[in-house]
């Protein structure tokens, strides 16, 4: 976008009552797109280079997991302060590739430090979303910060996993993403804090999946099933209360009367997904993501949630837990139900319309 085109769309929003005052300044470099990807192209190339130079010079600086660790935690230092005093797209993407570096040496040190077994520990993995947390508030770096939270909530995830507490964490992180994306009030205290901290929540919920997904088909799930206090049914039906408390929320915003035919619509649609949700695992995470970001206008996050969602489904109608005809009975069923839902809110939206 030109200085004119900026200059048109900040007249036409001031005209609609929506912001006051003189057009906010050009932030960044102004080069063009293609010179800022050779740039960081070259910056990770130099990153590479010089952590190669680090590990064959200074062996003994990743030698032992002590070392890894403190080493770890001085690149993720040195990577903070260049992202934080220095701008630039060489310096951003090279501070990236040194923080991800260093995170990853700490989690590699933290994890063999405690290494017990095949599954990773409680201990280290609550480590090292500590870690992640501290980077996510320090480094004001869009993708450091939507990096780091999944680093966080994965890292969680697996170190409540650990602590046999199963897919609690799943749960967890989509309550954080409901109240990070709808709490207007904090999203306009933090307006570069907030977003980015939503993306990478989403993100990591996409990552997690997978795993609740693939239940019983995972040798973990049968080697620790009795060890575990939340197993996949308990995630698909608290996914499902979130996905509820998300649709109240929106409705809520929206400023839908109450005993409102399309009040009641809402609800009831809101809750037959849920309900119907518990037998799809995945299926509610989806529903989600794509209800939130249609309701915030994010294109990122609806188009994730529609990956997710036929990601859902597909997997749901080839498992081989129920028959082809059952399944496609459910399928036909739902789509009946929202169908139904569908015409009474656009009846019930004419309706206002002509009132």
């Amino acid at each position: 976008m030109n200085a004119s085109e900026r200059g048109t769309l900040w007249q036409r929003l001031a005209d609609a009552g929506l912001v006051s005052g003189d057009a906010p300044a050009l932030t960044g470099d102004g080069a063009a797109w293609y010179i800022r990807a050779m740039l960081g192209a070259a910056a990770w190339i130099a990153a590479v280079f010089l952590l190669v130079f680090i590990g064959m010079a200074m062996k003994e600086l990743v030698r032992t997991n002590p070392a890894k660790i403190a080493t770890g935690l001085v690149v993720c230092a040195g990577a903070a302060v260049m992202l934080r005093v220095f701008t630039g797209p060489f310096v951003g993407q090279l501070g990236l590739a040194l923080s991800l570096t260093g995170q990853a040496l700490f989690a590699f040190g933290m994890l063999n430090l405690f290494d017990h077994g095949r599954l990773p520990g409680a201990t280290p993995m609550f480590v090292v979303a500590a870690l992640e947390v501290l980077l996510v508030i320090a480094v004001p770096n869009v993708v450091h910060r939507v990096i780091c939270t999944i680093g966080a909530v994965l890292a969680l995830a697996y170190g409540f996993w650990g602590a046999g507490l199963g897919m609690l964490g799943l749960p967890l992180a989509a309550a954080a993403f409901v109240v990070v994306e709808l709490d207007v009030a904090r999203l306009a205290r933090w307006p570069r804090l907030y977003p980015a901290i939503g993306v990478g929540l989403a993100l990591a919920i996409a990552a997690i999946l997978p795993v609740q997904v693939a239940g019983d088909e995972f040798y973990f799930w049968r080697a620790r099933e009795r060890d575990l206090l939340f197993g996949p049914r308990f995630a698909d039906a608290t996914m499902g209360v979130v996905f509820f408390g998300a649709s109240l929320w929106l409705v809520a915003k929206a400023g839908v009367a109450r005993g409102t035919s399309a009040h009641f619509a809402a609800l009831a649609g809101a809750l037959a997904l849920a309900l119907v949700s518990v037998g799809v695992p995945g299926l509610s995470a989806a529903l989600l993501i794509l209800l939130i970001g249609f309701a915030t206008s994010q294109r990122l996050l609806s188009g994730l949630g529609t990956l997710a969602l036929l990601a859902a489904l597909a997997r749901f109608y080839y498992t081989l837990s129920a028959t082809l005809l059952v399944k496609s009975a459910i399928l036909l069923a739902t789509a009946a139900v929202l169908l139904a839902f569908w015409a009474v809110l656009r009846r019930a939206g004419k309706e206002a319309d002509h009132a």
